[in-house]
């Protein structure tokens, strides 16, 4: 496992073998639907545009979406991520119980 250091003093985890993807730019967090993600901006294309970590290291099909499994948007291990389709992700998003550290089965 390999800490990303983000902005303002937050770290995501990586892989090892993920972490050669994620080296080289600089890295900032950002809060999405109550969730943390680690982001970068991308200029490469022309216009800027915002990367999301976990779209660095796995492929995303058409009307597919990565979940983090523990709800952890900052952990990137590939052990803690997976592709679903959107109404997946949605189900998914229901197993949190709005305290931190309880979840529904």
């Amino acid at each position: 496992m390999v800490s990303i250091r983000l902005s303002q003093g937050l770290v995501a985890l990586v892989d090892v073998d993920d972490a050669p993807r994620c080296q080289g730019r600089p890295w900032q967090w950002r809060s999405r639907a109550g969730k943390r993600l680690a982001y970068t901006v991308d200029a490469t294309a022309g216009r800027p545009r915002e990367l999301l970590l976990h779209h660095t290291l796995i492929d995303v099909p058409e009307g597919h979406v990565v979940i983090h499994l523990n709800h952890n948007g900052l952990d990137n291990r590939r052990a803690n991520l997976r592709v679903v389709n959107r109404k997946a992700a949605y189900e998914h998003s229901l197993t949190r119980s709005g305290i931190p550290g309880v979840w529904f089965d």
